[in-house]
């Protein structure tokens, strides 16, 4: 019975310790305004509760598309006392029709789009895959705002 008795404590720690996130994420704003034309960038950040899991799959979603915006393999990682990562690498892969338009930080997972759009609008979603976290960011993009003041007025 003693045995049962710590196969039952073995087990509820490795539960206990499993269901603890080994990744902390955290998005400063969760909804933006840009320009057509502008940039914004979709800023995340992360740290790990405790040392690296490699590979880390990070992935940018966009609602009004059923592919993938981006996804970005973290195959190597150097993470500060405070669980922060600096100097990371791995591999990118960007949809076609992003290529050229986004950047992508993986020391924070933030997001860069370049030259935007109307159909940009929409909600973005972050996704970490240790265990699955996701998160998300509402994006309205609006046409430019030009002040017509004296334009057209003639002496």
């Amino acid at each position: 019975m003693n045995s049962h008795r710590s196969s039952q404590i073995c087990c509820s720690l490795l539960l206990f310790f499993g269901f603890s996130q080994p990744v902390f994420i955290e998005i400063p704003q969760s909804s933006g305004n840009a320009t057509v034309g502008q940039s914004v960038l979709l800023s995340v950040s992360y740290k790990f509760n405790r040392s690296f899991y490699h590979p880390l799959s990070i992935q940018w979603n966009f609602s009004e598309t059923p592919d993938l915006l981006t996804i970005y393999t973290v195959t190597n990682c150097s993470v500060s006392a405070k669980g922060i990562p600096t100097h990371c690498s791995g591999h990118n892969y960007t949809h076609l029709a992003y290529q050229g338009r986004t950047v992508f930080f993986p020391e924070n997972a933030s997001l860069l789009l370049q030259n935007l759009q109307l159909n940009d609008s929409g909600v973005y979603s972050i996704t970490f895959k240790v265990p699955q976290q996701t998160r998300h960011i509402t994006l309205t993009v609006s046409e430019p705002h030009f002040n017509r003041g004296n334009a057209g007025s003639s002496k």
